[in-house]
């Protein structure tokens, strides 16, 4: 409809790190570097990124550390942005795979518990953290993110992409 538009800009930005080997960011004990610092060993704190965006012209951007396998401390930093922004309008879920990679042979009743929990559980406590913003919100939207592995399998990914297709 003509003239009828409403323009929303909406800008939701959180860091929230899981363990690296090597700096304790979003990464895997599988050898292979983690998001966060590429296997340097040097990770943007979340103060750093808020900057970052906020220089970028981000109007209020926020960097909050949390610990996704913790269901407080999820909730703490979720409610830090509840008490900032009164609501939230998105949630955004992309949690990677951060547990050692072993095939369908090798992987142990508490590797799969790993990424289960990881992976599938981190996103219900942040879900359940977020709906009450969420639903003070003139809208909202909760996306989670799956894995590619979810149409083209490798077997070092199996409980990975299982817990994501959950």
């Amino acid at each position: 409809m003509a003239g009828n538009t409403q323009t929303t800009k909406v800008q939701f930005h959180v860091t929230m790190t899981m363990d690296c080997p090597t700096c304790e960011g979003t990464g895997s004990d599988h050898g292979t570097p983690c998001t966060d610092c590429a296997g340097t060993g040097t990770v943007a704190e979340p103060v750093e990124l808020a900057a970052a965006l906020t220089a970028l012209g981000s109007p209020d951007a926020v960097g909050i550390s949390t610990d996704l396998l913790d269901g407080a401390s999820v909730t703490a930093a979720v409610e830090q942005l509840g008490e900032r922004w009164g609501h939230l309008n998105a949630l955004v879920n992309a949690a990677g795979p951060f547990a050692g990679l072993k095939s369908f042979e090798t992987a142990t009743d508490e590797d799969w518990l790993e990424v289960v929990n990881g992976v599938t559980l981190s996103s219900v406590r942040t879900v359940r953290a977020a709906l009450p913003y969420l639903r003070r919100a003139e809208w909202a939207r909760i996306v989670n993110v799956s894995a590619m592995s979810t149409k083209r399998q490798s077997p070092p990914l199996i409980a990975y992409t299982a817990a994501k297709s959950a």
